[in-house]
C-alpha cells in the first residue's frame, strides 16, 4: 500500500491494521478502504482539517454530505462509512493508550480528554435528495407530503433559530433560488445580483456542474439587506470571507450546518414531523433542504413558470426530474401550455 495519498497515511495505516486483527477480511477491507477515502479527503480543499485525527462530529458530518451531495452514494453506503469510522476512531483511542505513537484522537481534536467522544458515533446521515436512488427512492410508494405551504415558509422563517437574521436569510435564500444545501453553503456575496435579483449557481458548486442564473423576488430583499449591509460584517472572518453565509469559526457554513439550520428552525416552529424510518434505520424529516427547494419549485410552478424555464433553474439534467419534484401529470402540463399559448 502506497502511503502517500494523504500526509496522515503512515498513522492511519496502523489503525487500519488493528482494524484487520478485529474484524472478518471482507468487513476489514472495506472499511479500510473507507478510512483511507476518508483520510484522503482530509488533505483537500474542501476540508476544514488536514488530520483525520483531530475530526469533529461536524467534520465527518460534512464529509458525508461530500459523499451524499457530491458523489451521489445511497444511504446504505454512507452508513457503512460512518460505521468504518467509529471504528477507526476506537482503534485509534486504545493504540494512543499503548504507546504506539499515534495522535491522540481525544486530544487532537478536545482538549478535555475526558469528554471526549468517538465523533462519528455522534455523526448522522444527512438528508439526501436525489433523483432517483436515494431519499426519493425511500419515500417511492409512501403516503407524505413533505413540501411547504407558503404560511409554513413564512412560519419557518419566523422561528428561525440564533443567529435570526443570518439563519433567516438562508432559509429565504435557499427557497426563493431552489438552491441545494452545498450550492447555499459555498455562494459568494458576488453571487448575488442585487441590482438585477438575480443569484448566480456556480460551475464548480452545482451538481450537474452547469452554471445557471435564478431570478428572485424583491421579497428577498428584506432578508438580504439586513444581512449584508449590518450583521454580516459583525462577524470576526467577514473581512477576509468572500462567502455569502459564514460564522465566527469558518469562512462559509458547511452543508450539514444549512441543514441543521433548516431543522431547527422547523422543530422551533412545530413544523417538523418524521415521515418514517428507511432501511438502515434513518429517520426522514418532513422539513429538509430538499424539501425547501421542491416548495419552492412548487411556488415557481403554481405562479407560471413553465416546465422547461423551471427546470433551469432547478438545474435538473431531465424534465421528467422536475415533474416530479413539483407532481405535475401529463394532463397538468397539457392544461398549462394550453392556457399560456
Amino acid at each position: 500500500m502506497s502511503l502517500d495519498y494523504c500526509k496522515h497515511a503512515k498513522d492511519v495505516e496502523k489503525v487500519i491494521d488493528k482494524v484487520h486483527s478485529r474484524k472478518t477480511d471482507s468487513t476489514a477491507n472495506r472499511y479500510a478502504g473507507n478510512i483511507r477515502v476518508f483520510a484522503k479527503w482530509c488533505d483537500t480543499d474542501d476540508a476544514p482539517i488536514n488530520n483525520p485525527f483531530a475530526a469533529t462530529v461536524v467534520d465527518i458530518e460534512d464529509f458525508l454530505s461530500h459523499l451524499a451531495d457530491d458523489l451521489d452514494y445511497a444511504y446504505k453506503t454512507v452508513n457503512v462509512y460512518i460505521s468504518a469510522l467509529a471504528v477507526f476512531y476506537d482503534e485509534a483511542e486504545k493504540l494512543a493508550d499503548g504507546g504506539r505513537g499515534i495522535p491522540d484522537p481525544r486530544r487532537e481534536s478536545n482538549s478535555d480528554p475526558l469528554n471526549w467522544e468517538n465523533p462519528a458515533s455522534k455523526a448522522t446521515i444527512p438528508d439526501m435528495e436525489n433523483d432517483g436512488t436515494k431519499r426519493a427512492k425511500s419515500l417511492e410508494g409512501k403516503d407524505y407530503e413533505d413540501k411547504l405551504t407558503t404560511d409554513e415558509v413564512e412560519k419557518l422563517v419566523k422561528n428561525a433559530t440564533s443567529p435570526v437574521t443570518r439563519n433567516a436569510a438562508i432559509i429565504e435564500v435557499m427557497y426563493h433560488g431552489m438552491l441545494r444545501r452545498k450550492e447555499a453553503a459555498y455562494l459568494k456575496v458576488s453571487d448575488i445580483n442585487r441590482d438585477d435579483r438575480i443569484i448566480t449557481i456556480r460551475s464548480e458548486v452545482a451538481k450537474n456542474g452547469n452554471k445557471r442564473r435564478v431570478p428572485y423576488t424583491r421579497d428577498l430583499d428584506n432578508y438580504l439587506r439586513p444581512w449584508l449591509e449590518v450583521d454580516r460584517d459583525a462577524y470576526a472572518l467577514a473581512p477576509d470571507s468572500e462567502y455569502l453565509f459564514l460564522s465566527n469559526e469558518r469562512e462559509h457554513l458547511s452543508p450539514f450546518h444549512i441543514g441543521r439550520i433548516i431543522h431547527n428552525a422547523a422543530e422551533s416552529a412545530n413544523l417538523q414531523e418524521v415521515l418514517f424510518t428507511n432501511a438502515v434505520e434513518q429517520e426522514i424529516h418532513r422539513v429538509t433542504g430538499h424539501s425547501l427547494r421542491r416548495s419552492g419549485a412548487t411556488r415557481r410552478w403554481e405562479a407560471g413558470t413553465d416546465i422547461y424555464t423551471l427546470k433551469q433553474w432547478l438545474g435538473h439534467s431531465s424534465v421528467d426530474t422536475t415533474k416530479g419534484y413539483i407532481n405535475a401529470d401529463s394532463d397538468e402540463l397539457i392544461d398549462k401550455n394550453r392556457k399560456n399559448w
